[in-house]
């Protein structure tokens, strides 16, 4: 009869079996230092090898495509409108369009508002001829959208419209929005044919407006005359000013931290503020070689991506100065509109040549499932990269980006013209008399606030 061997273990033995202890005493392991760098610098390649940011497009316009708008609530729902008027509303997810308006308005489609669900899937949309529109989207049976060409309401004014944003309210609340036209910044009420409000707010034409997600009261703008100007809709006059050397084209709050915003300059940099301190940018964020256009924030509020005049999408850290990644096609034209999807993920760039491009907003994320084991060895990859992200071998990796040359030459041109400007204040600051200051940060040099 053959001898069998048990091997018993009691209870609290055995709810500790997988456990497993380390000794993490440097002196016994002498060479973990350079294992991980060398795994660093693996993981950093392996980053570039599966970049592959492009993953889709929306074709079907047939004009530059220069305003977006995402659903607040609906993470497929996107919204674009282009330059003869025309609107579509486009399912991300399928990729597939489920509304369209050949001609919404007999202008080009400057800017596009898509509220809440609570507002039963309105839409709003303004354009240079001088109307704004409300639109019902009404969800059918079958998952798509029932529609009707004539608009459910319509405002006029004298002046044509180049921007307009919705007022974020509670539930019991009317749908109140803001408009930028000519020189007045006027608030609107759905229920009303005339302006409740009218702002005057500088006597040159006002480009932008945004409402603060959080204090819903709370508007900052930007005008012709190179002016950001924060005011309160409940009086008449701005609250304070922010003077700029060029024009700021665009402006986005930063949806996790509203005391902050961020501008697009024509100057190619982006001016990120603090609303308690307006006297200097709290950071400058640059590379660009042309003006940009869009700025748009993530849901998570950490990154936002901005769309240029160079033919380049670039994402940014909101506390750094450089770009995280530059996105470019050879086909892509100037791009007048970009918005991340709200599940963060994705990014969403309109251009001239009648496209809008889906980006994915990690270039070498995976897009479908993958293991467990798998997304642990990713996030390894990426703590051993913010570990080491200082040495020169692993920078050099990550921060490397190959670009168009119209676009390198450019970057090179800037570059000196940047160093002959910073060598010239250096010899004046050598010349002058002991306690004159000709070189000033750049976060100030450009900017002066008014209260």
């Amino acid at each position: 009869m053959p001898l069998i061997k048990c091997i018993s273990r009691s209870p609290q033995d055995n709810n500790n079996r997988h456990e497993f202890f380390k000794n993490a005493d440097p002196i016994l392991h002498p060479f973990e230092r350079s294992r991980e760098i060398s795994r660093t610098i693996v993981g950093a390649k392996l980053e570039r090898l599966f970049a592959k940011p492009f993953f889709g497009a929306l074709s079907g316009h047939t004009d530059g495509v220069y305003s977006l708008a995402r659903h607040p609530t609906d993470l497929k729902l996107v919204a674009s409108g282009s330059g003869n008027g025309e609107i579509r509303v486009w399912d991300v997810s399928l990729q597939k369009q489920l509304w369209y308006i050949p001609r919404a308005h007999s202008s080009i489609i400057q800017s596009i508002a898509l509220p809440d669900a609570r507002h039963n899937n309105l839409m709003l949309t303004c354009s240079p001829d001088c109307t704004v529109k409300l639109w019902r989207l009404d969800l059918s049976e079958e998952g798509g959208f029932e529609y009707s060409s004539t608009p459910v309401s319509t405002w006029t004014s004298d002046e044509a419209f180049r921007s307009l944003d919705y007022q974020r309210s509670h539930i019991n609340y009317s749908l109140n929005f803001a408009t930028a036209a000519g020189s007045l910044l006027q608030i609107w009420d759905i229920t009303r044919a005339e302006p409740i409000t009218s702002l005057e707010y500088t006597d040159d034409t006002v480009v932008h407006v945004r409402f603060n997600p959080s204090e819903r009261n709370l508007l900052a703008a930007s005008a012709s005359d190179c002016t950001i100007g924060l005011a309160d809709v409940r009086t008449s006059n701005p609250i304070r000013k922010i003077v700029t050397a060029m024009r700021t084209n665009s402006i986005s709050w930063n949806p996790r931290e509203p005391i902050y915003f961020s501008a697009a300059n024509e100057d190619h940099n982006v001016y990120t503020f603090d609303i308690r301190n307006t006297q200097q940018a709290l950071q400058v964020h640059v590379g660009h070689v042309a003006a940009i256009l869009d700025i748009d924030y993530s849901p998570t509020g950490r990154e936002f991506t901005t769309a240029s005049y160079d033919q380049t999408v670039r994402i940014f850290n909101h506390k750094e100065r450089l770009e995280r990644d530059i996105y470019y096609t050879g086909r892509m034209q100037r791009i007048f509109a970009v918005r991340f999807t709200a599940d963060s993920r994705f990014i969403l760039s309109g251009s001239d040549d009648a496209n809008v491009r889906i980006w994915k907003a990690k270039s070498s994320a995976p897009v479908g499932l993958i293991s467990r084991q798998a997304q642990s060895k990713i996030d390894y990859f990426d703590n051993l990269k913010k570990r080491y992200a200082n040495l020169p071998i692993v920078s050099s990796i990550i921060t490397h980006r190959k670009l168009p040359k119209p676009i390198y030459r450019a970057k090179i041109v800037k570059r000196q013209h940047i160093k002959a400007k910073n060598r010239r204040l250096d010899n004046l600051q050598k010349h002058s008399r002991p306690g004159l200051t000709i070189k000033k940060n750049i976060r100030i040099e450009n900017i002066s606030s008014k209260t």
